[in-house]
Formats: structure tokens, sequence, C-alpha cells
């Protein structure tokens, strides 16, 4: 008997259902559904399953009020899903995201590479990293670095590419 099975559909269903209008560029409409499936994310007895579905959550809220412009709005989320889990790499990635658009590039940096030490693999914060140093040869090694963990990822693959046609390597 668990009590809270039919309120993870309706919180899934609730998030799913954001995601989806995010994905459309309707961003007020999914923050209104995030918000719902917050109030739903209950798993009574299972705190960490609580923790882990709200970081999601507000991961998500966080992008949402990002794309729209609501900075400081999107950060006060991005804070809430890495204070609920500070393991959710993706919630890093976004933070670094975030301030990147900030123009705050060490602040992009650090939570970027935390993203990175959390999940290795996670290609995503290897682009993003990429985009605030300064120098040529260190971002070249950041894209190689992605693509180890991406090796189809178009943006990377032609960015390197354009890079090496750019300082002469054809190959």
């Amino acid at each position: 008997p668990v009590s809270w099975l039919g309120d993870v559909y309706k919180r899934q269903a609730y998030n799913n259902l954001g995601y989806t209008l995010k994905e459309l560029g309707e961003n007020q409409k999914a923050i209104v559904h995030f918000k719902i499936a917050l109030e739903i994310c209950s798993f009574e007895g299972n705190e960490h399953l609580r923790s882990s579905c709200m970081s999601n959550i507000y991961n998500n809220i966080g992008i949402a009020f990002k794309s729209i412009g609501f900075l400081e709005e999107s950060e006060a989320n991005l804070i809430k899903a890495i204070n609920l889990n500070p393991l959710h790499a993706p919630a890093y990635n976004n933070f670094g995201n975030l301030l990147n658009e900030k123009a705050d590039l060490p602040g992009a940096q650090e939570k970027f590479l935390k993203a990175i030490d959390i999940e290795p693999s996670g290609y995503s914060a290897y682009w993003n990293l990429h985009s605030t140093v300064n120098e040529e040869k260190h971002a070249k090694a950041i894209i190689e670095q992605c693509l180890v963990h991406a090796p189809t990822f178009k943006d990377a693959v032609f960015t390197l590419a354009g890079m090496k046609a750019f300082s002469g390597n054809d190959s």
C-alpha cells in the first residue's frame, strides 16, 4: 500500500506538461504547471525521493524563468534545486548558463566544473564551459573533452572543425 503512488502519476503529468510547454516557448504556462507538480511532490516517508523530485522541478522552473528573462527568479529556483539535491548536475549546469548570461564568467565556470565533477560524462557542461574561457587552446581542449562523451554532438564537431580550419589545420 503506497498511498502516494497516485500522486506520482499526477506530478509526472504536470511536470511533463510543464516541460512540453517550456519546449514550445510557453514558459509562463510551463511555470504554472511546474508549480502544481511541486505541490503534489509529497513522497511521504521518503525524504530522498521528495528532495530529488523537488530539485528536478525547481531546476525546470529556473530554466523557464531564464527563458523569459526573469534572471533573479531563475537564480532563486536554481539555488533551491541545488540546496535540495547538492548532487543535481543539471541544476549546476543551468546555473552556470544563467551566470554566463549575466557575464559572471568565474561564477559560471565554477558551476560548470561542479556539474562536471558530479557527472563527468555529462557533455553539456563541457560544451557550456568552453564558452567561458579566453584562450583558444583551452577552449579547444574542453570541446575535445565534450566530444569524448558525445562524439556526434554536432555543435561541438562543427565548432572544433572551424577552430582547426581557422588555425590552418585542415584535418
